[in-house]
């Protein structure tokens, strides 16, 4: 796998850009990591403030990344999703299907829209 991000990045770079900086794979095995991962990934936006543009502050979750998809979100409840932009064009979201990832996170609490990882001024603290 860290070949193939070095060739992706070899090759992004021809265009002036990288696509990974860091890779390191970790195998989830509880509740509470998958809980935590699925906070880091879908708020991620949060934590490097780009929710904080005029462009972007009114937005509650990353419109153009898989959050709109998320069912999870504490203030919207339990199978609920994110309202789509009208221009939206839908990203392809494969449906959980291990325990862990489609049932067993919850058991730590949905996660809250404002959740910033590595907190920029919201705990981590899930409840």
């Amino acid at each position: 796998m860290i070949s193939a991000a070095r060739r992706i990045n070899r090759a992004a770079s021809a265009g002036g850009g990288r696509v990974f900086d860091r890779y390191h794979a970790r195998a989830l095995s509880t509740p509470r990591e998958v809980r935590n991962c699925l906070a880091y990934v879908l708020n991620n936006w949060r934590h490097h403030g780009e929710d904080r543009s005029r462009s972007t502050a009114r937005w509650l979750v990353d419109k153009y990344a898989t959050a709109v998809a998320f069912d999870g979100w504490k203030e919207l409840g339990r199978g609920r999703c994110v309202a789509r932009p009208p221009s939206y064009s839908t990203l392809v979201v494969w449906q959980p299907r291990t325990w862990l990832l489609s049932v067993g996170w919850r058991r730590h609490g949905l996660v809250r829209i404002g959740e910033v990882p590595g907190a920029r001024g919201e705990s981590d603290d899930p409840d």
